[in-house]
């Protein structure tokens, strides 16, 4: 009997972890897509819209951002959104892929977008740290 109680010692933590991981995925009620899948996008001549929600530094820093990303810090989001929805317009319908550094704001930002009327939404899995991981192109432009 002890031993079963150890074990739910260590399974709970653990439990609740990946509860807590998987929250924001599902509450962001969302695709993640994999890195290469933009990727092969861009390869076929498509332009995904890509928003990258990392600080400026953090955008045109070591890591670079996708080419052709539009920068608006997550904490600039709300904010911008009516300067910024003239250029999302013509992606009302179409895909709006949401990038960030390791996928942490994204979930946020995509229930945000999805309050704003936007319906096919994105998230890159991984964020911009994956996405350099894997060897995919950057734009390192200032």
């Amino acid at each position: 009997m002890q031993f079963y109680g150890e074990i739910l010692l260590i399974a709970l933590p653990i439990s609740v972890l990946l509860i807590m991981r998987s929250l924001p995925r599902l509450l962001a009620g969302v695709p993640f897509v994999e890195p290469i899948a933009v990727q092969l996008l861009m390869d076929d001549g498509k332009e995904p819209f890509v928003l990258d929600l990392r600080q400026r530094g953090d955008f045109l820093g070591p890591l670079g951002h996708l080419p052709g990303a539009v920068n608006v810090p997550f904490g600039d989001l709300w904010e911008k959104l009516d300067e910024i929805r003239p250029g999302l317009q013509g992606h009302l319908a179409g895909s709006i892929y949401i990038v960030c550094g390791n996928e942490d704001r994204s979930s946020n930002a995509a229930r945000l977008l999805k309050k704003a009327g936007f319906t096919n939404i994105s998230i890159i899995k991984g964020g911009m740290k994956r996405w350099a991981r894997e060897g995919l192109p950057v734009d390192r432009r200032r």
